[in-house]
């Protein structure tokens, strides 16, 4: 790190940079679970420091996740149905004719 010290030290004087830092995050097993604990993180800190005026910007993967949860395309009902007893029913997964 002493190699890039002139480096922060000149972008430090361009202005405020949020560092989001967290430790002890041994459940992440892939790349994306990465991606997401970092954007859930960054939120918390621009909540921290601006409060309601936070921009999190437009797209997000949190915000894609909760879109596929709240559509009315997959019968989540059937599938934690199934999770939790094993045992498949008449339903269909798709409520519509299939996939998109």
């Amino acid at each position: 790190m002493a190699r890039y010290k002139r480096r922060f030290l000149k972008l430090r004087n361009q202005g405020d940079f949020l560092v989001p830092w967290k430790s002890g995050v041994t459940d992440i097993r892939s790349g994306t679970h990465l991606m997401m604990e970092m954007e859930v993180t960054i939120k918390e800190k621009l909540k921290e420091k601006f409060g309601e005026n936070a921009y999190y910007g437009r797209n997000s993967l949190v915000g894609a996740a909760q879109e596929v949860v709240a559509s009315d395309v997959i019968n989540w009902e059937y599938i934690f149905r199934v999770a939790n007893t094993g045992f498949p029913t008449n339903i269909a997964v798709w409520k519509t004719s299939g996939p998109r």
